[in-house]
């Protein structure tokens, strides 16, 4: 049961991501959300992380944020490298998610990462600087957890996902990969593209089968306003089946607990984002993520609201 649990509070690791399969030569009636950001150009940014567990019925909701900035220090024709800085935060007590617990730590660290000329994610640069504060944190945090087991594991389990670049990337960057999540796509108006995608197993194993849903909404070409939705959802026949084969293992008492959840209130991994956009600056105004986990014996929400300040 504790290994279960601990695999569900590591699913909010899951990366920020969406296959996007517009056909890129629909130049007639649609737009292209790609950046125009200069040189010393910098977006200050508020970013709220809040959290809603609910377990036997019984929610708890947990409210963390930070405020970052987003400076562009290069430019050129294969893209753009940015300075992502976290400036303050204010860490809920007993936040659940470890990631917030490690960002309120890296207050004012230069995180420097690489865009495409497009504005698509290509990664960290500064990896071994931005590692080298990662350990310390961890370090730390484990350090100081050492009376609370479960919370302590999480922490040795973050360690472990951050020993190559990609997991740095996965923990420290999700919030900035959401903000700049529509960039370098063409989305056509008035339609709806439906991809089939493979959704990363909360519960370990393989990835689950996943429709997702992307269009754009709202246009406004007077104003250059526009708003990219996309909805993910999870296959839920597929879910039920993870989840049984997972609690047959722990106990029968668990199999029949999860058994009686999915008959009253079913199973449900969904996420969902909103990006309204000024199209002709090519900047996010405000960036939306909202994540519904339902797997029986812990039920979880996720939400991430970015905005940008003057």
């Amino acid at each position: 049961m504790k290994l279960i649990i601990l695999l569900f509070s590591l699913s909010t690791f899951l990366m920020v991501t969406s296959s996007f399969g517009q056909n890129q030569n629909l130049k007639d009636s649609s737009i292209d959300v790609i950046p125009n950001w200069l040189k010393g150009e910098i977006h200050n940014l508020k970013i709220e992380s809040t959290t809603i567990n609910k377990v036997e019925n019984k929610p708890n909701t947990f409210l963390s944020t930070f405020d970052a900035t987003f400076k562009i220090i290069e430019v050129s024709e294969s893209g753009y490298k940015i300075e992502w800085t976290y400036t303050k935060s204010i860490l809920a007590p007993g936040d659940l998610l470890i990631e917030n617990h490690l960002l309120s730590k890296f207050i004012n660290t230069k995180m420097v990462v690489e865009f495409s000329n497009v504005g698509i994610f290509m990664g960290l640069v500064n990896v071994q600087e931005v590692k080298t504060k990662a350990d310390e944190v961890i370090d730390e945090l484990i350090a100081n957890s050492i009376d609370d087991k479960e919370i302590n594991l999480q922490f040795k389990a973050a360690k472990q996902i951050m020993t190559s670049t990609q997991g740095l990337e996965i923990v420290l960057l999700k919030q900035l990969k959401l903000f700049v999540l529509p960039f370098g796509y063409n989305y056509k108006l008035n339609f709806k593209e439906q991809n089939n995608i493979k959704y990363p197993n909360p519960l370990g194993g393989d990835p689950i089968e996943a429709k997702e849903i992307v269009q754009l909404t709202k246009p406004d070409n007077l104003s250059s306003f526009c708003r990219i939705e996309t909805d993910k959802i999870v296959d839920s026949i597929t879910l039920r089946n993870i989840i049984f084969e997972v609690a047959k293992k722990v106990s029968k008492e668990m199999e029949d607990i999860v058994q009686e959840e999915f008959r009253n209130n079913g199973f449900q991994i969904s996420e969902n984002t909103k990006h309204e956009i000024n199209f002709s600056k090519g900047i996010v105004l405000n960036a939306h993520f909202k994540r519904v986990m339902k797997l029986g014996f812990q039920n979880r929400t996720t939400l991430l609201e970015i905005k940008e300040v003057k």
